[in-house]
């Protein structure tokens, strides 16, 4: 692997770090600013996802998930850890890569949703940013309400 591509690969994986990281901290700002202005969040179940059902619970563009976070600036929220493991990261070329992981988030200390993060990346101005995050959550329903980005 060359050097830049090691680089851009080390800038890929903070990039997912950095999301985890940030929803725990209560930065929505702050994670939100790792979104491309016409990026997509969507959360999926595995089995809708395996069918190539686009039965998303959450499908909303940069500018709808902006709004959904104003909506709970201030609301007593759940305390929030993600654990993101087995993360990888392939590089499509020099401006694109996908990011995938494991993850399991813990609400106030309780496994909530386990599943993976598909994150597709685009180097734009020099830097990494989300231009699709897809979550695929296992089981086959949600059993919690989903007012956050996961």
């Amino acid at each position: 692997m060359s050097t830049a591509n090691h680089q851009d690969s080390e800038r890929v994986t903070e990039l997912v770090q950095d999301y985890a990281a940030l929803l725990d901290a209560g930065a929505a700002e702050e994670w939100l600013a790792l979104f491309l202005p016409d990026a997509a969040y969507r959360v999926i179940l595995r089995a809708n996802h395996e069918r190539r059902e686009p039965f998303y619970l959450i499908n909303e563009d940069r500018e709808r998930l902006a709004q959904r976070l104003e909506a709970y600036r201030g609301e007593p929220l759940p305390a929030t850890l993600h654990m993101v493991s087995n993360l990888r990261v392939r590089l499509d070329s020099g401006a694109d890569a996908e990011a995938t992981a494991a993850t399991l988030v813990l609400r106030d200390g309780r496994p909530s949703f386990a599943g993976r993060y598909v994150i597709r990346a685009a180097k734009t101005e020099g830097r990494w940013r989300i231009r699709e995050c897809l979550v695929i959550l296992e089981g086959q329903l949600a059993t919690e309400m989903i007012p956050t980005p996961i």
